[in-house]
């Protein structure tokens, strides 16, 4: 055991009356086999849990138990009105850098922490995983009279630091890592935590998309929710919409208990779909999948009239979304599905950043936010449970009869960027040939997005210089245009041949 020692005070301006004699207050040493922490007027010894080096917090509240953290040995030079009080800090790591401060009840010379207590502090410093964990723990002692307390010892020492391993509260019931949604059957879906630990955030999510093709002779489509990964014969696995809630978009869940499986629920079935289901409060809501993606940040004002419209991805479920921008070196940026600030919004936490040619993706104050000011073509993946962004290089290209035929991307063919965010035409190609609008014979454009094919991300513009995405349609009219250089401006939307 390690010894400490520390200087027992008392202070007569805190109130404490017994300060102006030498007769001290001792207390019988209260277990004389242990390992004694000595200090200079203070004598404890490690308590049960303590030198055991674990503590069952869920086993103790079960009891009804306090947890014996320490006993005083002995208190020479306490003022006869005064009591001893200590406070036990907890923390994660062994510096207690930033520590939680648990309060303590000192019966019959022994120091006690109440289960509840300890458990409020482990989930501040931990989080609600209900896994055990090593904690370092260690107290500070002091004098109390009334209302007054007075720290005992140098305020920068402290008693009995140690560690041990403590088990909290077991949680009301499981929470899974994944979840199925099972429709009409079949499992059709995957739900997964919205980010960070499940028991801090049991908040999940999928997406599913099934059209009426689907099912047979049937316009409602029956769900139900199930834990992936469920020990067997664990309870609360199960969820389906109560009776008040099995045809709404939004409503409350049972869950099975003792084997009982709730009944399904019914829902609109034609379109894409977005679940959002809350394992700890059993709450759900179905909303219908985001068709369109916007842009916003320092580069526009942060007004959404100027925010970029973001173009689908042709043959990605609606669900990947790009543009291009010029955005300056820590300037922030978010994303929504509308143009409005209604909650929707979400920045660096809210997404999870991929491939990022300017660097690292950063944070803006929460806000994402890129090392190096440049063009970008920015995308989102809104296919899973979380948005991806994914920023890459600004690479446009000509294709086809304007370039003489070539139908891949290549240097040849790709056009320069000007590093202006201001520029006029900040994009421009080599000089392409003249086509004269047929099938065999126009101008066609896109942008290099990995893993789809160029007609995916193809655009074109016609007399009057808009520049017109495909998107998720077919095949554009084709256009021609004279010999020269294709000029182009992402942010008025405007392109000209000259």
């Amino acid at each position: 055991m390690k010894k400490l020692s520390i200087m027992l005070m008392a202070a007569c301006a805190l109130g404490f009356t017994a300060c102006e004699d030498d007769e001290s207050k001792a207390i019988p040493q209260s277990n004389p086999q242990e390992t004694i922490m000595e200090a200079a007027g203070l004598v404890v010894a490690q308590g049960a849990a303590i030198e055991a080096g674990v503590a069952d917090l869920g086993a103790a509240n079960e009891a009804s138990q306090n947890v014996a953290v320490l006993n005083v040995v002995e208190a020479a030079g306490l003022p006869e009105v005064a009591s001893l009080k200590f406070v036990m800090q907890l923390d994660g790591a062994n510096d207690f850098a930033s520590p939680q401060e648990v309060a303590t009840t000192v019966i019959d010379n022994v120091v006690y922490v109440a289960p509840s207590d300890w458990q409020a502090a482990h989930v501040a410093e931990f989080g609600k995983n209900p896994q055990a964990r090593e904690s370092h723990v260690r107290f500070a002692a002091y004098a109390v009279n009334g209302t007054s307390a007075v720290r005992i010892g140098n305020p920068e020492l402290y008693l009995g630091q140690a560690s041990l391993t403590v088990t909290p509260f077991a949680p009301a019931f499981f929470i899974d890592e994944v979840y199925k949604l099972v429709a009409n059957g079949k499992e059709v879906a995957e739900f997964l935590c919205t980010g960070g630990n499940v028991y801090d955030n049991p908040n999940f999510k999928a997406t599913v998309s099934i059209p009426y093709d689907d099912i047979i002779d049937e316009e409602l489509w029956e769900w139900y929710i199930v834990a992936k990964n469920a020990p067997e014969g664990t309870a609360h696995t199960i969820y389906a919409p109560n009776a008040d809630s099995y045809d709404l978009m939004e409503g409350m869940l049972d869950t099975n208990v003792d084997g009982v499986v709730p009944a399904v629920g019914n829902f609109p079935l034609e379109g894409k779909w977005v679940f959002n289901f809350n394992a700890e409060n059993l709450s759900f809501k179905i909303e219908e999948a985001p068709k369109t993606m916007y842009m916003i940040g320092g580069f526009c004002g942060w007004n959404w009239d100027n925010a970029a419209q973001m173009v689908v991805v042709n043959g990605s479920n609606e669900s990947v979304f790009w543009t291009i921008r010029y955005v300056k070196a820590g300037e922030g940026f978010k994303f929504n599905s509308n143009t409005a600030w209604d909650g929707g919004e979400f920045g660096y936490d809210g997404a999870t950043v991929g491939t990022c040619v300017a660097g690292e993706v950063t944070s803006d104050g929460g806000n994402l936010a890129v090392e190096k000011a440049g063009w970008y073509i920015f995308v989102i993946d809104n296919s899973g449970v979380k948005p991806v962004l994914n920023v890459y290089e600004p690479n446009v290209y000509v294709f086809g009869a304007a370039n003489g035929g070539i139908w891949n991307s290549t240097e040849e063919w790709k056009f320069q960027v000007v590093g202006d965010g201001d520029a006029e035409w900040p994009f421009v190609s080599p000089a392409v040939l003249a086509t004269d609008g047929t099938d065999a014979s126009c101008l066609r454009l896109c942008i290099e997005l990995p893993g789809y094919d160029w007609w995916k991300t193809e655009f074109i513009f016609y007399e009057d210089g808009n520049i017109m995405y495909r998107g998720n349609g077919g095949d554009q009219a084709r256009t021609g245009n004279p010999a020269g250089k294709v000029y182009l401006n992402f942010v008025t939307g405007k392109g000209k041949v000259e």
